[in-house]
C-alpha cells in the first residue's frame, strides 16, 4: 500500500514536470513565433515606406520636369519688342525629329519635339507683321525671278 502511493506520487511528479516542461517549450515557440511576425512586419512597413518614398520622389521629379518645359515654352512664346531682332537659335543637335513625344525610360514623356522645319524660322525676327509679309513676298518674287519652279504653295513652303 504504502509503496504503491510512492509510485504514484512519483508518476505524478513525473507528469506535472513533463507538463511545465511542454508548457514552457510552447511559450518559448510561441515567443519565437510572435517575434518573427513582429520582424515581418516591421519588414513590410519598413518596404511600404521606401515604396512611397520612391513614389514621391518620381512624382516630384514629373512636376518639376513639367514645370521646366512650361517655363521653356513660355520663354519661348514671348514676343520680341520691335527694334531688337533675335539671333537664330542653331537647331539642336537631337537626331532625326518626330512630332512624336518620345518615351522615357522610366515611362513619363520627354519635352515635345518640334519638327526640323519648325524649328528654323528666320523671319520670326522680323518684329511686325506687314515686315514678315514683304519679306515673303520678296523672297518669292526673287525665287521665281531666278526661275526655280515653285510647285509648292506659300503656305507648304513656310509652315
Amino acid at each position: 500500500m504504502f509503496n504503491h502511493n510512492l509510485l504514484l506520487q512519483q508518476l505524478q511528479h513525473q507528469l506535472q514536470h513533463q507538463q511545465q516542461h511542454q508548457q514552457h517549450h510552447l511559450q518559448q515557440q510561441q515567443q519565437h513565433q510572435q517575434h518573427q511576425l513582429q520582424q515581418q512586419q516591421q519588414h513590410q512597413q519598413q518596404l511600404q515606406q521606401h515604396h512611397q518614398q520612391q513614389q514621391l520622389q518620381q512624382h516630384q521629379q514629373q512636376l518639376q520636369q513639367h514645370h521646366q518645359q512650361q517655363l521653356r515654352q513660355v520663354v519661348q512664346h514671348q514676343h520680341i519688342p520691335s527694334g531688337r531682332a533675335l539671333t537664330p537659335q542653331p537647331p539642336a543637335p537631337q537626331a532625326p525629329t518626330s512630332c512624336y513625344p518620345r518615351q522615357h525610360p522610366h515611362g513619363h514623356q520627354g519635352p515635345r519635339l518640334v519638327p526640323a522645319a519648325a524649328a528654323f524660322r528666320p523671319w520670326r525676327n522680323i518684329p511686325s507683321p506687314p515686315g514678315a509679309i514683304i519679306w515673303l513676298l520678296i523672297c518669292y518674287t526673287y525665287v521665281q525671278h531666278l526661275g526655280f519652279s515653285c510647285p509648292t504653295s506659300l503656305a507648304e513652303m513656310f509652315y
